[in-house]
């Protein structure tokens, strides 16, 4: 008995002095790193620049992050398909990249609010096509990219068919190459990626679907409370003061409306 209860004291003892885990506030400031996963072919929001680099309107907000935090940032490249899980297999801190504020999301990981961006998905065409609403698409066969959440459900209401792709590129050069007869995807980076001659064939002909519904949100791992405490203070700071405003004519893209709107309500 006198050996068991030494025995528990023990244990008592090394239990009071062992010191609590870190959080990843802590594990973010010990390595001197936070790793963000981003979008590499979603311009403007985060894409490759001449030189190979990842640049865009994300990377330069998640480089704020990591400025509040006195860390260097490093990105990793991610899809829809993969994104969630590279942050909960610890290979990044953060997903900053264009990821929709769903339900089913925030089961699996949290999610700050206020939401940093919104868009709408809607659809690219061939003005030969002569797709004029929603309905029209019935039957036929529309791209898309994998892991995209509003793809079934769009698809669905509709009743129309889906190619789905990993990466933007392959989405357009399969409409280019009239494998689809319209590219579903978010209305800004529709707008903003086909400048050129050789999207004058094409149109956005439907009104894209309410924007609210699509608010993009920072992916974090579930139970990290300082982190979405200081990433919510962020968020709310970036529609304060215009931040994303600016970004948004930094990059050439006409100030969206949930943006003015956020910016106008937080002032």
């Amino acid at each position: 008995m006198k050996k068991l209860l030494l025995a528990v004291t023990a244990m008592a003892l090394v239990m009071t002095v062992t010191p609590a885990s870190a959080d990843a506030i802590d594990d973010i400031k010990a390595k001197g790193t936070l790793t963000v996963g981003v979008k590499s072919d979603f311009k403007p929001y985060g894409y490759r620049s001449a030189n190979g680099d990842i640049i865009g309107i994300e990377i330069d907000l998640a480089n704020k992050i990591a400025n509040s935090l006195g860390v260097e940032l490093k990105v990793i490249p991610v899809v829809a398909s993969n994104r969630i899980q590279f942050l909960q297999n610890g290979k990044i801190d953060l997903i900053m990249a264009t990821m929709a504020d769903t339900k089913k999301r925030r089961k699996v990981i949290d999610i700050p609010k206020p939401n940093y961006y919104s868009s709408g998905p809607t659809v690219l065409t061939a003005k030969q096509a002569k797709i004029k609403s929603w309905d029209a698409l019935q039957d036929r066969t529309v791209c898309g990219i994998l892991g995209a959440w509003y793809n079934k459900s769009i698809s669905t209401k509709f009743k129309f068919k889906m190619i789905d792709f990993k990466t933007t590129g392959e989405a357009y050069k399969a409409l280019q190459d009239s494998r689809c007869v319209g590219f579903l995807y978010e209305d800004i980076t529709l707008l903003a990626s086909t400048v050129g001659s050789e999207w004058d064939a094409f149109e956005m002909p439907i009104s894209s679907l309410p924007s609210e519904t699509y608010a993009w949100g920072i992916g974090v791992k579930k139970g990290e409370t300082r982190l979405v405490e200081l990433l919510s203070k962020m968020t709310s700071s970036w529609h304060k003061d215009g931040t994303i405003v600016g970004l948004e004519k930094q990059y050439n893209l006409p100030n969206s409306q949930f943006i003015l709107d956020s910016h106008k309500s937080a002032k």
